[in-house]
């Protein structure tokens, strides 16, 4: 929800209750100040676009069966339908507004050795897809939150990236990294001291990232007991290209996807050559696979 959360919407519902209740004091009728949003109004609000239509067919018809339950006329209906069998898109809506309704947070169960900080739920999705893989001993991933300037300090940062991949011990690290408003995917070799970028924009990370990067694998192989020889190589191969201003979440899932699904640790700009924009079904499926990985958690 990118136009300021709930707090935005429900002062922007309360205004417009207010202007209909200054409206309807010209009548004769006389009515109490206007009531709170619910909150399916707000969540049925955050679905709709700023054109009026709703964000997605699915979201659009758990709004109208919400509207058929609140309706005077339609108060003490029940409406059952099988979640089971409704693709997971839908799926997910549905639990979205259940949980809206009940208001109480859903925990997820997630493996330590993943993260020792706040977990991802999109991470853990590919965790898991290495370990089906046999290829866990291949991939660690850095959490994006502890990578990123904002809430961090520098040193925090470098101790975080160094110390975790000393403990971790593997091949190659995804680090999925946050700046500026937009995503983009890190991809950190220790042991051949190549850092990856690789972004749906074209653009490498900030120098001063990049400087911490180089001191944090300077501590890696101090941590290592290994020399360093030379310094760390960047490779920023030039991969799909976003055409809008939205996608680019989905683009580093696909890269990560990718990467852990076809095992590749080499070669980065041999295989992602590919500048065309991800295809509408590319970025379906990523969704498909998260809400379903998502609903499998909640359910368990």
């Amino acid at each position: 929800m990118s136009r300021g959360g709930y707090p935005w919407i429900k002062k922007k519902l309360m205004k417009e209750k207010a202007m209909k209740h200054q409206v309807s004091q010209y009548e004769t009728t006389i009515s109490g100040p206007p009531s709170p949003p619910t909150r399916h109004e707000l969540w049925k609000f955050a679905c709709i676009k700023k054109m009026g239509e709703f964000t997605t067919e699915a979201a659009k018809e758990i709004a109208n069966k919400i509207d058929i339950v609140t309706s005077p006329k339609g108060k003490g209906t029940v409406i059952v339908t099988s979640s089971r069998n409704l693709p997971p898109i839908k799926r997910l809506w549905r639990l979205v507004a259940d949980m809206e309704d009940d208001e109480q947070p859903k925990q997820l169960p997630w493996p330590p050795e993943v993260f020792n900080m706040s977990n991802k739920l999109w991470l853990l999705f590919i965790h898991k897809l290495s370990v089906d893989k046999g290829n866990d001993h291949i991939y660690g991933f850095l959490e994006p939150e502890s990578i990123q300037k904002s809430g961090n300090k520098v040193e925090e940062i470098q101790a975080y990236i160094q110390n975790w991949m000393s403990d971790l011990n593997k091949k190659v690290y995804l680090a999925p990294y946050f700046s500026v408003a937009h995503w983009k995917l890190l991809v950190i070799c220790p042991m051949d001291n190549i850092a990856v970028c690789i972004c749906s924009l074209h653009k490498l990370p900030p120098m001063d990232f990049r400087q911490l990067l180089d001191r944090a694998m300077e501590g890696y192989h101090i941590l290592k007991s290994l020399k360093l020889k030379k310094k760390m190589s960047w490779v920023s191969p030039k991969s799909h290209k976003q055409k809008g201003n939205y996608e680019c979440g989905y683009y580093v899932l696909k890269i990560m996807h990718t990467i852990v699904d076809s095992k590749i640790v080499s070669g980065w700009t041999e295989i992602f050559i590919d500048r065309s924009p991800l295809p509408l079904e590319d970025i379906n499926t990523i969704r498909e696979q998260w809400a379903t990985f998502f609903i499998d958690h909640y359910f368990n």
